[in-house]
């Protein structure tokens, strides 16, 4: 490939020749580096993707082995907790005693078999009630002034207790009656004995 021209004012001409080879020399260089960049980056986006799925397998399988450690540690503990809370509850119903343990508000959050015996109420239709729902105005009103002055004082008291019992009228029991207070110093409610 040629190329002439006259200079004017030089008064003089001018001819250059470049072969074929030479003109797309430069262009093949480029076209190559190009295409050697693609095929880089091609070849880094399917390595890093690769690498992401491996990475996310390994993280999936991790995260499903400790949800199944987890999973079995609950079970393990919720089966504990539920044997603790039969014996509790086999020990507190057979004591021969009259157990309950009220909430802040009066309403009873537990009585024991002998409670029910007494006073002749199962203990479904006890709990969550208040004593004036269940029993005389008389009684009610006692208990719950007893119950007020243990919640304000924080200290057990003892004293005789009237509770109309189911089969021979109104009984007299010694009872003891003790505040419960959690950890943090919060009043829970009352436990009489």
């Amino acid at each position: 490939i040629g190329v002439w021209r006259w200079l004017d004012d030089l008064g003089m001409g001018v001819a250059a020749e470049i072969s074929q080879t030479e003109v797309t020399a430069t262009y093949r260089r480029a076209k190559y580096a190009a295409l050697m960049f693609l095929f880089a980056t091609v070849l880094i986006m399917l390595l890093f993707s690769l690498l992401i799925r491996r990475i996310g397998t390994g993280a999936s399988k991790a995260l499903h082995r400790m949800n199944e450690q987890l999973e079995t540690k609950v079970a393990r503990r919720t089966r504990s907790l539920a044997e603790s809370e039969a014996r509790l509850a086999l020990i507190v119903d057979n004591i021969p005693a009259m157990i309950s343990l009220k909430d802040r508000d009066g309403r009873y959050q537990l009585v024991n078999a002998m409670f029910s015996k007494i006073t002749g109420i199962p203990s479904k239709d006890v709990l969550g009630k208040k004593d004036a729902s269940l029993f005389s105005k008389s009684v009610a009103a006692s208990a719950e002034i007893t119950d007020t002055h243990v919640m304000h004082a924080r200290k057990t008291v003892r004293e005789e207790e009237r509770v109309e019992s189911s089969d021979d009228g109104t009984r007299v029991f010694l009872k003891s009656k003790v505040p419960i207070i959690n950890d943090a110093g919060d009043l829970n409610g009352v436990l009489s004995v």
